[in-house]
């Protein structure tokens, strides 16, 4: 079997920025103006190379010819090319500075903080001394320029050759889980190596606009060029008896630098699934997947986690497959928050629920409440001053997680106490984050901003929550469940595919079906006052779920019904157990 190389545009990828480079210094607008044709109207059209707004239009022209070049080496129509491409996710400091200089890499991230926005040189004219000869350099994508022996820069360019950079402070994914790390890191769904928090936070530098959309929590897979050291100081690729380097920004000493030449948002942390909507639903087409029998086998998994409770089983299955798709008068629309109540007070229990919701998911955050972990957890970021700087910093709370990622709060460990101030805001913030799918950041002087969010809450907890959920279901164990406990890896691979595409599957009511649920809950509502909007609200965000659950993307009279009973059923429990 021949051995893989590494292709030269992994290995070398300023290779191809200075050729496209010297591609847009060949276009007619950098040749100098012929003097007959200077009073002309058409003249500055075809050469406007004393116009400054020109240097930022080649710093654009550059930055997304650049990305184009790369976006078609990483992935086609058909087959994705990102695995040639050196993952650094899990590597040390010491293996980071290992890396070869220059060379590309990926970083699977979320956006942690942002920089105050700073600017780039992105060009340089640089004289050679002996021959007087000038040449034009380009300082995009790059910490600065190493100059030749006997070079010297001769100008930046007038202001308008700056170009706005973007500085996002970015981390490995959080709470990702292990086998899907593993897969990522390792191409394998287990591995020994753990987990190392002492990864660095990563700067990511976004040139001429790019990154404008990138905004903090959002998950993002970054290619660039690593770099540790400053521009200006000696490197093994430049002695210290050489001339210096051109800095074409600030830096500081010692961070973790990422020059950005292109990234994808990631709309999912599957592993094994493109990120693309059509390529995820078409795999779902594939022979050997059945969205009927993958939900089965998901169900009876549930079930032998609950001890046999079907009902908690269905409405815990809804749940997981749920997420915001609208926002509308400040609702989040499709919201579905879930507290199961009536937790047996056993570890094991728990402990094999949690397992097998880490083992099926992506990313699961686990948040174990107390008095004392309420009172002393940092559960929404806080901006704080950098200690003998001017600088401001964020620092990261429990809830600052990308969207999709799960959060399950266990209420089981919960004592008597009383709640401080640090407490009641953390409640307040779950409180928000549960009903509302908003999160406030907190900045100086008081001021707080709502970051919108994601995040599906679980709760479980034996009596009623501290935590108001709209969806309680008090669980009823009959032990009646098949052991799932050595199920089939194919049949968990594909469960774990199932959970990701059903949120990409398109959903419509037909006008017959919209009407006909609209004459009932009229007809419903003026026989029993106590039945309200949120009532038609829910029912309608199961009936959702319960569809596209089975991989259909109508609602039928059966899906609906459905719904209603299994709503008639969670009615009579909490009437049963005098939970509201």
């Amino acid at each position: 079997m021949p051995v893989q190389t590494t292709p030269d545009w992994v290995s070398n990828p300023l290779n191809i920025v200075d050729k496209i480079f010297g591609e847009i210094l060949r276009s007619p607008r950098h040749f100098p103006m012929p003097s007959n044709i200077s009073h002309l109207p058409f003249a500055r059209i075809f050469f406007p190379a004393n116009d400054s707004t020109g240097y930022q239009q080649d710093a654009t022209m550059l930055r997304a010819a650049v990305e184009a070049a790369f976006l078609g080496r990483i992935k086609s129509d058909t087959s994705d090319y990102r695995h040639l491409v050196p993952l650094i996710n899990g590597l040390s400091k010491e293996q980071l500075q290992a890396i070869p200089t220059n060379s590309l890499v990926r970083f699977r991230c979320m956006v942690r903080d942002e920089r105050p926005s700073s600017y780039h040189q992105g060009f340089l004219q640089v004289r050679q001394l002996n021959s007087g000869d000038i040449k034009a350099v380009c300082a995009m994508f790059r910490d600065g320029v190493v100059l030749e022996m006997g070079e010297q820069v001769v100008a930046f360019g007038e202001r308008g050759a700056l170009s706005e950079m973007r500085s996002l402070k970015c981390v490995s994914l959080p709470v990702e889980s292990a086998w899907s790390r593993a897969i990522h890191e390792h191409g394998k769904s287990t591995s020994d190596k753990p987990l190392d928090p002492s990864q660095p936070v990563l700067i990511a530098n976004f040139f001429a606009e790019a990154g404008a959309s990138v905004a903090v929590n959002d998950a993002v897979e970054l290619f660039g060029l690593l770099s540790f050291d400053d521009p200006m100081l000696p490197s093994p690729e430049r002695g210290a008896g050489d001339s210096p380097a051109i800095s074409a920004f600030p830096v500081q000493h010692d961070e973790m630098r990422l020059n950005v030449l292109l990234y994808e948002d990631l709309l999912h942390t599957h592993p094994a699934l493109p990120l693309d909507k059509t390529r995820i639903l078409s795999m779902s087409r594939e022979d050997g997947f059945s969205f009927v029998r993958v939900r089965e086998s998901l169900m009876e998994l549930l079930k032998f986690c609950l001890n046999g409770d079907a009902l908690g089983a269905e409405y815990l299955l809804l749940h997981l497959i749920s997420s915001i798709y609208a926002r509308a008068d400040d609702q989040a629309i499709g919201n579905f928050p879930l507290n199961l109540t009536g937790m047996p007070q056993d570890v094991t229990f728990v402990k094999r629920l949690l397992g097998t919701l880490e083992n099926i998911l992506t990313q699961l955050a686990v948040f174990p409440m107390s008095i004392a972990t309420l009172n002393s957890a940092l559960m929404a970021p806080k901006m704080t001053e950098v200690p003998g700087t001017i600088d401001n910093e964020l620092l990261p709370g429990l809830l600052q997680l990308p969207k999709h990622t799960h959060l399950a709060l266990d209420e089981l460990g919960m004592d008597t106490g009383t709640l401080n101030d640090t407490g009641c805001r953390n409640l307040l913030a779950l409180q928000k984050l549960v009903s509302d799918q908003k999160l406030d950041f907190n900045f100086l002087f008081g001021q707080t901003i709502p970051f919108l969010m994601d995040i599906p809450v679980l709760v479980l907890s034996q009596g009623k929550s501290l935590v108001n959920c709209r969806c309680i279901v008090p669980l009823s164990p009959n032990g009646a469940a098949v052991d799932c406990a050595a199920l089939d890896e194919e049949i968990i691979w594909q469960i774990r595919q199932y959970l990701v595409t059903v949120r990409f599957l398109d959903y419509e009511i037909p006008p017959e079906m919209r009407e006909a649920i609209v004459n009932k809950f009229v007809t419903s509502r003026k026989a029993d006052r106590s039945i309200s909007p949120d009532d038609l609200h829910q029912q309608l965000e199961l009936a959702r779920y319960m569809t596209i659950s089975h991989g259909e993307v109508v609602l039928t009279q059966q899906r609906w019904d459905e719904v209603l009973h299994l709503e008639s059923e969670r009615s009579r429990r909490l009437k049963e157990t005098g939970i509201r």
